[in-house]
Parts: structure tokens; C-alpha cells; sequence
């Protein structure tokens, strides 16, 4: 059961700036940069709910309800996924209550509404949440892809199918097809840029390159090639890094694999 009753405000569409979010989104953005506003009002669309707080600390969670959208996960139809985690890193103690109090106010809507559980996806990069979250909060891993991400989950309402992370990543990336692939979902200005960037300097030498925008909801079910398909480079089917990977390490990937013999 929730510690107790959270004081969270609802940030709804017409309410992000009125509500404080809007400041509160670049203050607590991460490398990769802000959600735009447009990404997340179509989102809206899609099912996500976003809960804030500015006591103990500014801080907010967002999560989708009735299943995941924005990443790959099997048996999930009556479950909640949370998309982002957003705290001030350079308090951990002060956002360690956070966490919790954030948590609660998902617990409590998840058993409101008769939710079977909620789904942490943890790692690196965008769509994910470190581990250290996973834990504070005593939640269970059910699903682990190595060098990619865990899955974690609590139950709150009774049986329910166990989640999974999709199956088949490899051949969905292999139906990316050869070259080199930038795959994002317009998340933010500084993943737009980097995508332009790469492709540009791809050109620049000569390499086949293209851009692979997933817009909604169902192009990250049909085409997402990783479990949280927010940012990906890949070349000729292998993922070579996401959000979390700096832009130059980035394209010395790129360079020494492109030039490495096939």
C-alpha cells in the first residue's frame, strides 16, 4: 500500500504552463533535453498522465495507462508503464523521498482503477530509469535483456500476466536494412539535431544513411528496434548506442564499423 496520501499535482494539456511543468521540464532535463510540448500533448492522446510535485523538490513522474507505448513489452494490457522519472539528481536524499511520494501517487491511481501493476523499465538512456529507483522501491525484476535493460514491476490488484520484454529485437533490426539507421521519435530538440547530424556527416563520406521516424504509438509496435525506442543508431542491423551515448563516441562507432571489413 501507498506510505500515504501524496500531494501531486495533474498536468494536463491546457495546465503545463500554468501548472509549472513547462519550467519544471527543462529544469530537470536530462543530456538528451526537454520533451517538447507538441511530443508530449500527442502523447496525451495516447494515454500518458504526468504527475508533479515542487515539495520536498521539484520533481515529476510520467506514465502510461493500459499498457506500454512507448516501449516493446509483452503482457502488459492491464498494467501502468512509466516512461520518465524526472528528480533532482544532485539531492539524493531529498530525492529518494521523492521517488517514494511520486510512486505512491501512481499506486493509488493504479488501484483506483483496478490496474493489475505497474512497470518500471530500467537502464540507460531515454525511456529508461536508473536502477537505483527500482530498488529504493522494493520492486521485483521480472524480465532482463544483457547490456540493454531490466524490466521491474510492482502488483498492486490481484493475478496478473507476467510482463515480458518483446521477443526478437535482432531481426527487427536486421529489418532496418544495411547502412546506417537513426531511429527516434522526435522526443526532443537535441535528439532531432543529433539525428540531422549524423545523417549529414554519413553523407559527407559517403555512407548510405537514412532517417527513421517513429511518430505514434503503433510505428514504435511495428518498427521500434530497441525495448525503449526513443533514440537509436544503427549500421547494417547492429545497434551500436541511444540517448546515453555521447554524439562523438557515437560516430566513431559509426566510422570504425563502417570502415571494418564486413
Amino acid at each position: 500500500m501507498p506510505h500515504r496520501a501524496p500531494r501531486l499535482t495533474v498536468v494536463s494539456p491546457p495546465m503545463m504552463q500554468r501548472s509549472g511543468f513547462d519550467a519544471l521540464n527543462h529544469e530537470l532535463a536530462p543530456s538528451w533535453g526537454a520533451f517538447r510540448k507538441g511530443w508530449l500533448k500527442a502523447r496525451f492522446e495516447e494515454g500518458l498522465h504526468i504527475r508533479m510535485m515542487t515539495a520536498p523538490c521539484p520533481a515529476y513522474i510520467a506514465f502510461f495507462s493500459g499498457g506500454s507505448r512507448w516501449h516493446l513489452i509483452d503482457g502488459d494490457g492491464q498494467a501502468i508503464v512509466v516512461q520518465a522519472i524526472s528528480l533532482p539528481l544532485a539531492k539524493p536524499e531529498i530525492a529518494r523521498s521523492a521517488v517514494q511520494e511520486l510512486w505512491d501517487g501512481v499506486e493509488c491511481f493504479a488501484r483506483h482503477y483496478d490496474f493489475s501493476s505497474i512497470l518500471l523499465p530500467v537502464g540507460q538512456g531515454a525511456g529508461l530509469s536508473p536502477v537505483w529507483i527500482a530498488d529504493e522501491l522494493g520492486l521485483t525484476r521480472v524480465d532482463h535483456l544483457e547490456n540493454e535493460a531490466s524490466l521491474y514491476a510492482c502488483f498492486v490488484n490481484g493475478p496478473a500476466e507476467m510482463p515480458r520484454f518483446k521477443c526478437g529485437l535482432s531481426e527487427r533490426r536486421r529489418a532496418l536494412g544495411q547502412g546506417l539507421v537513426v531511429q527516434d521519435c522526435g522526443m526532443t530538440e537535441r535528439l532531432s539535431a543529433l539525428s540531422e547530424g549524423l545523417i549529414a556527416r554519413a553523407a559527407q563520406i559517403g555512407l548510405a544513411a537514412r532517417h527513421d521516424l517513429l511518430r505514434t504509438a503503433r510505428d514504435v509496435e511495428a518498427r521500434g528496434a530497441t525495448v525503449a525506442p526513443v533514440f537509436g543508431v544503427y549500421l547494417d542491423g547492429s545497434w551500436l548506442g541511444g540517448a546515453e551515448t555521447p554524439p562523438d563516441v557515437l560516430w566513431n562507432k559509426v566510422q570504425m564499423r563502417a570502415q571494418s571489413p564486413s
